[in-house]
């Protein structure tokens, strides 16, 4: 995986507003059918990481783990530890670079 361009994209669809952060906002997108991809930070909790999974594999919507600050440097906010995409060519992409899969 190219974290540089990988980067780049998360970047990119941020500046779009084509992602959501944070738990409700995430899950949110989720379950309303219009995510195609949640990327989660490695550091991210047992509890969260469990919420993010299950609500994957409900709408079947591919999931990446990612390194640590890779999503918050990408974006440009510290902090940052999940982010969902909504679906489009940026997703896409995004899925192709980090070898997305559902969550079994």
């Amino acid at each position: 995986m190219d974290e540089n361009r990988v980067a780049g994209l998360i970047g990119l669809a941020a500046r779009a507003r084509l992602n959501v952060y944070g738990e409700e906002g995430c899950v949110g997108l989720v379950r309303s059918g219009n995510a195609a991809l949640v990327l989660i930070d490695k550091a991210l909790s047992e509890n969260g990481r469990k919420r993010y999974t299950d609500a994957c594999r409900t709408k079947q919507v591919k999931m990446a783990v990612m390194k640590e600050e890779l999503i918050a440097r990408a974006v440009g906010k510290s902090g940052r530890m999940a982010l969902a995409i909504e679906k489009g060519g940026l997703s896409d992409q995004l899925i192709a670079l980090t070898g997305a899969e559902v969550p079994e």
